[in-house]
């Protein structure tokens, strides 16, 4: 099967990229970076079955090393942030008629696109693995040509070939996939091969590949870091940093600070900052509570108060007196439909009939809270009770409600109605927290002081097991070992036994036996790269026909989270699977474009609109007017949301596991990383009723034992009070005076009087909308890829350059059989080194490097010529041969006068007398032309070594020399040419009083350069004159020149009374060259 998929992207350093780490990995050799030092070895991977290195004409042989090659663009490049190299990866064809030297054929076809334009490509083909069909190459392209002498890089880069990667989203993503599916086309009509190159997305997800994946990693790590750059000011302030560390934590450690620092403070700023932070008045370390030792960890008097208030409102509402209910277990009655296991009816008891005004449930992940919450409502509803539902997110609130709670909402929305008046609390109000572990410390003091206030009941039913709150957090478990809870252990959700077993060792924190549960039934893919992780992750997501509802990928970062959305729909663009239209807009994480037909989650809560934080949905459809998106919400409702005043937008197809808390998906996909912490993992591996996978890199993760040990890491992000202070401390040991009684009397009033007056008006302050009218929602066709949008003929010449483009898209008819040439006789009319040059191709020689078409014709003669091509074949004797074989020689090349009139004479008597008398004339005629051929290059040779060209340099002589080959009679004119302007200048000085010699003399190292420039200058006119096709390099060259004699007023003035034609031509060509720069700037002349 062949398919059209082909890929570009940039090795950036400002995204880790390493030249020399990319050339090792794609040849699967040990490679030695010299600019960082570093080692990279890849051949352990062992699926690279041909390596080549192309190089344009003139480049040294040297570079045929990949790592002389790119140690040499490592070289070049100064900046941090320097694009050192272009790669490209392209699907080969897996079809058994395509032999292995075809797809090295067609891989050097897609390489001289490059290698013709000046720059140098390695390319290395990797076999697929075991099972698969994904047979793909990878070209690694210089950004800079080669210099004049072919030693080193030009210290410009070639911005003439960026255009064709960067100037629109077109170019990368259709045009290199048409141009591959065209060149593969064009190769199989070539061999006769009945095949076809199948469009894109029937097989896209085979190819989405570690590349790509990449990619969206970079672009998520670019969002990631825009988001953090607003930090760096704040960073700077010791104070600042210390608010910004306990948001989310209680407690911290100074390695945490350095994290901190070093990620938002730079390096020169950072001096002395970690010190203040760590020594500022605000900071109390934290000591062992057994032992009194200093713990190395730290929090705040801000965060200790804040949890010491906590503890205090829940002692309040825990120590309100409370009767049970003494509710007999109402599950007994069969209409019910309810059964509940041993455990499950100790929690039943614990909070109806048991005398506590404060419960707690402990339920690990899948046990079945929600089973036991609906007889627990039950019987307090039937006993006259309120029953409201609170929950930290929309989605647990929306389960509640699912699970038959009349009233259920979040905790947010309940705190913010109570304190508006529009909700009241009595005794005879039972209020269930679901999910209490996720609540922050601010939020459940604020909760717990209503409560306490109004006297109501309340039930917490968490797990301290599972993630806290992002917000500062970690108190449940506190709070269940004070108050003391019932714990459910059996897990229900899950009923595969071995995920079952799973589930109920990560819960006890068994996590060895976990892992090798997970081992045995396959659920674990090592992967040898990040890259490879993720992409295997979308194929095999991909291959899934259930619906999106049904199965979700979880990641820790945000950044992966990103990634992984962006490959998904990928996939689903390649598939044909979106609508027709999409719109782009502004999001909390940059902007982003969404279609008819994607996957689509709320981060945040927009109440006019009526959208929630955590709610997953489908668009159905986008208004061409308005723009605004119909969403199909998960539970069945519509909304309506309008991109121009919410933010809030993210793809769905992959989530965060704080996101996914609290979920019950079939089909789960994890990928693993290295700073995930057994809370993490806990809910991350326990969402799945039928499937589950985890995601393993080895370049984070190298063995089993590294993964286990990752994943038994601790948070550390539990309240402070599971540590002294040394106020605490202190006060433990201090001495029980009346004193000292009567001090601490008078601080508990007060502070009981300050817990009456609890006041946080900060946590009722709304945040304002984000302003986004300076980001305007754009609409645009869907980048669904079964109808790609036409590509520009010019564009494809453009980047193909005529030959290749021709032989691509205007292949010649082919010959019939009679008048098919032998590949003996093309050997035997073009020599065995042209022939090789021009057929086959190596390593050492690209397919730039073969002489070209109009360089033949000339070498062997038009008639000639078009015998080799198929066209006026007739028998051809060895003895023929061997004259053929003469003529290939440039001393009988058609620009020869004498040469040109023997060959016609030859071709005229070889049709009017026959083979015998022809090769008798010839044979007679071509010792002269030889020795007139042989002298012309001693002539050649002696002028050059005149003393009056003494100021020419060594390498322009040696390519005279090399040019002279070819046409000697040109070369010896030219020469010639140059003698004589030397000579004409010298005459004058000889006439020259000695104090102008004088003067002279001191300009004579620039006169010289201008002078060799000039001539140059005029050499290179002459050869691009009689040879319009000559290589780029020549052209470059010439305009290069031009323009430095342009800039030599003196110069200038001095031609114009020498030469006015040429000084002209040279203003002239100068003032082009300008216009057309002008324009190029303007956004003209586009491909």
């Amino acid at each position: 099967m062949a398919i059209q998929f082909a890929r570009c992207q940039y090795v950036s350093r400002s995204t880790g990229g390493n030249a020399c780490r990319k050339a090792s990995y794609n040849q699967r050799e040990e490679l030695r970076c010299e600019r960082t030092g570093e080692v990279f070895s890849f051949k352990e991977r062992g699926d690279n079955v041909h390596h080549e290195i192309m190089l344009p004409i003139g480049a040294d042989a040297r570079f045929q090393n990949s790592s002389v090659l790119w140690n040499e663009a490592e070289r070049c490049e100064r900046r941090r942030d320097s694009q050192v190299a272009k790669e490209f990866v392209i699907a080969l064809p897996d079809d058994k008629e395509v032999s292995f030297e075809d797809r090295i054929e067609l891989s050097r076809m897609f390489a001289c696109i490059f290698v013709e334009k000046g720059v140098a490509v390695q390319f290395d083909i990797h076999e697929p693995h075991d099972g698969e069909g994904n047979w793909h190459t990878h070209f690694l392209v210089t950004t800079r040509r080669f210099s004049e002498d072919g030693t080193s890089f030009y210290s410009k880069k070639a911005t003439d070939l960026d255009p064709v990667f960067r100037k629109g989203f077109v170019v990368e993503a259709e045009l290199w996939g048409e141009i591959w599916r065209d060149l593969q086309n064009a190769y199989f009509e070539e061999k006769g091969y009945d095949l076809q190159v199948d469009p894109i997305g029937i097989v896209a997800q085979e190819h989405l590949g570690p590349v790509r994946m990449r990619h969206h990693m970079n672009e998520a790590l670019l969002r990631s870091q825009m988001l953090q750059k607003a930090n760096e000011k704040l960073a700077q302030d010791p104070k600042s940093v210390i608010e910004t560390i306990t948001q989310n934590r209680a407690v911290f450690t100074g390695k945490d600070i350095d994290i901190f620092l070093n990620k938002h403070v730079p390096f020169n700023e950072r001096e002395g900052l970690f010190e203040k932070v760590i020594e500022s008045k605000d900071v109390l370390s934290l000591y062992d509570k057994e032992t009194g030792k200093k713990t190395g960890y730290f929090t705040t008097q801000e965060v200790r108060s804040e949890e010491e208030k906590l503890i205090r409102f829940a002692d309040n509402i825990a120590n309100k007196p409370r009767v049970g209910l003494n509710h007999p277990l109402i599950v007994g009655k069969q209409d019910r439909g309810i059964i509940l296991s041993p455990e499950q009816k100790a929690a039943y008891e614990h909070c109806v009939n048991e005398n506590r005004n404060l419960c707690l449930i402990q339920g690990r992940a899948g046990v079945g809270k929600s089973t036991v919450l609906t007889p627990i409502r039950m019987a307090h509803e039937e006993s006259g009770f309120r029953v409201l539902g609170l929950a930290p997110t929309h989605k647990v609130a929306l389960d509640l409600k699912a699970d038959g709670f009349k009233e259920a909402k979040t905790c947010h929305a309940f705190l913010f109605a109570f304190k508006n008046n529009r909700e009241t609390l009595n005794s005879n109000t039972l209020v269930v927290v679901d999910e209490a572990g996720m609540m922050g410390t601010e939020l459940s003091v604020e909760l717990f002081h209503v409560i306490k206030t109004s006297g109501a009941k309340l039930l917490l039913v968490g797990d301290d097991r599972q993630l806290s709150s992002v917000a500062r957090g970690g108190a449940f478990g506190l709070l269940a070992e004070r108050y003391g809870a019932v714990t459910l252990q059996e897990v229900r959700r899950q009923t595969i036994d071995w995920q079952k077993a799973v589930s109920e060792d990560l819960s006890k924190g068994d996590v060895r036996n976990a892992v090798s549960l997970l081992e045995e039934n396959k659920a674990i893919q090592w992967k040898d790269t990040k890259e490879d992780a993720l992409s295997d992750i979308l194929k095999d997501w991909a291959k899934e026909s259930h619906s999106h509802g049904t199965r979700i990928i979880l990641a820790q970062k945000n950044i992966d989270v990103d990634a992984l959305n962006q490959g998904a729909r990928d996939i689903l663009c390649e598939q044909g699977r979106l609508g027709s239209l999409e719109v782009t807009c502004m999001t909390q994480r940059g902007k982003m474009s969404f279609a008819e037909g994607d996957r689509i989650h709320f981060t945040k809560t927009d109440r006019d609109q009526g959208l929630l934080n955590g709610y997953f949905g489908t668009i159905e459809k986008i208004d061409p007017q308005t723009k605004k998106l119909t969403v199909l919400l998960d539970n069945k409702e519509k909304k309506e949301v309008d991109p121009h005043t919410y933010d809030g937008l993210r793809h769905g197809y992959a989530s965060t596991v704080y996101k996914a808390q609290g979920s019950t998906l079939d089909h789960v996909y994890v990928l693993h990383s290295k700073i995930i912490d057994q809370s993490v993992n806990y809910v991350a591996l326990t969402r799945q009723t039928k499937s589950l996978s985890l995601y393993v890199s080895k370049d984070e993760t190298p063995t089993e034992a590294h993964l286990i040990r990752q994943m038994t890491r601790q948070d550390g992000n539990g309240p402070s009070l599971r540590f002294d202070t040394l106020k605490d401390i202190e006060k433990r040991h201090e001495e029980k005076t009346l004193a000292t009684h009567i001090k601490q009397g008078a601080e508990k009033v007060v502070t009981k009087i300050k817990d009456v007056f609890h006041k946080n008006e900060d946590f009722y302050n709304f945040e304002k909308p984000k302003d986004l009218s300076n980001h305007p929602v754009s609409l645009s066709p869907s980048p669904n890829k079964k109808t790609p949008e036409p590509i520009s003929e010019d564009l494809k010449r453009a980047m193909l350059g005529d030959e290749l483009y021709n032989r691509i898209y205007n292949p010649k008819p082919k010959a019939t059989q009679s008048q098919a040439v032998t590949e003996d006789l093309k050997r035997t009319m073009l020599g065995e080194e042209l022939y090789n040059r021009v057929h086959n191709p190596t390593s050492k020689t690209s397919k730039s490097q073969a002489i070209s078409e109009d360089l033949k014709k000339a070498m062997v003669g038009e008639e000639f010529y078009n015998k080799a091509h198929g066209k006026d074949i007739y028998s051809t004797s060895s003895t023929l041969k061997a004259v053929y074989e003469d003529m290939r020689q440039p001393a009988f090349a058609s620009h020869h006068p004498q040469a040109k009139a023997i060959r016609k004479a030859f071709e005229k008597g070889l049709k009017l007398y026959g083979e015998e008398r022809a090769i008798a004339y010839w044979e007679s005629k071509k010792e002269e032309l030889v020795h007139l051929y042989q002298e012309s290059l001693t002539k050649v040779e002696k002028e050059l070594n005149s003393p009056h060209l003494i100021y020419l340099s060594e390498k322009w002589k040696n390519e005279a020399r090399e040019f002279a080959k070819q046409d000697p009679a040109k070369t010896l004119k030219l020469i010639q040419n140059l003698k004589d302007n030397a000579l004409e200048r010298q005459e004058p000085d000889l006439r020259e009083k000695p104090e102008e010699r004088t003067i002279k003399q001191k300009n004579t190292d620039h006169q010289n350069t201008l002078e060799a420039t000039y001539l140059r200058f005029k050499a290179l006119r002459c050869i691009l004159k009689d040879n319009p096709k000559a290589e780029s390099y020549f052209e470059e060259e010439f305009k290069r020149l031009g323009k430095e004699l342009a800039q030599d007023k003196d110069f200038m003035k001095s031609l114009k009374l020498q030469d006015t034609k040429e000084a002209k031509f040279i203003e002239r060509m100068m003032k082009e060259e300008h216009s057309r720069s002008l324009t190029l700037d303007r956004g003209g002349l586009s491909l």
